[in-house]
C-alpha cells in the first residue's frame, strides 16, 4: 500500500487473521507514533526524491494499533520494515514478543533514520 496502511487496518473489523504482515516506515525513529494523514488517492511514488519517504506508518504506531486489536509483534525481515504480528491466542509458546529496538537494530534502519528521516521529519505526519 505504501501509504494508508495504518488507516486501512484501523478500519477493517470484519476479519481477525492469525498473522499480519505490515510494511512500516522504518526511517521514523523508534519513539515516534506517526502516520501519514489519510488521503484516499495517496501515491508516494508520484512524489519526487526524498518526498517519497513521506509514506506509511512508524513501527511504534503500528505496534500500538495491533496491541489494541489483540496482536503481538513477533519479528521482521532483516531490514526492519516488513513486520510480523501474531494474534495473542496463537503460538504463545513458540513466538515471543519482540521489541521495536530489536526490529530496528539493523544497518538499513539506522542509516535511514540518520540520513533519510531528517529530510521528511517536518512533513505533515499525524501523531496517533
Amino acid at each position: 500500500m505504501d501509504g494508508n496502511d495504518y488507516w486501512i487496518w484501523n478500519a477493517i473489523n470484519a476479519i481477525n487473521p492469525r498473522l499480519l504482515i505490515f510494511e512500516t516506515q522504518d526511517i521514523i525513529p523508534s519513539d515516534k507514533s506517526l502516520t501519514i494523514k489519510y488521503q484516499e488517492d495517496f501515491d508516494c511514488w508520484s512524489k519526487i526524491g526524498h518526498e517519497q519517504d513521506y509514506r506509511s506508518v512508524s513501527l511504534l504506531a503500528m505496534q500500538k494499533l495491533c496491541k489494541e486489536r489483540g496482536y503481538r509483534m513477533i519479528g521482521a525481515h532483516r531490514h526492519g520494515f516488513n513486520v510480523f504480528f501474531l494474534r495473542q491466542d496463537e503460538g504463545i509458546d513458540i513466538f515471543r514478543e519482540v521489541t521495536i529496538e530489536e526490529v530496528h537494530n539493523n544497518y538499513w534502519t539506522r542509516w535511514g533514520q540518520t540520513h533519510r528521516w531528517p529530510l521528511v521529519k517536518d512533513m505533515p505526519w499525524q501523531e496517533v
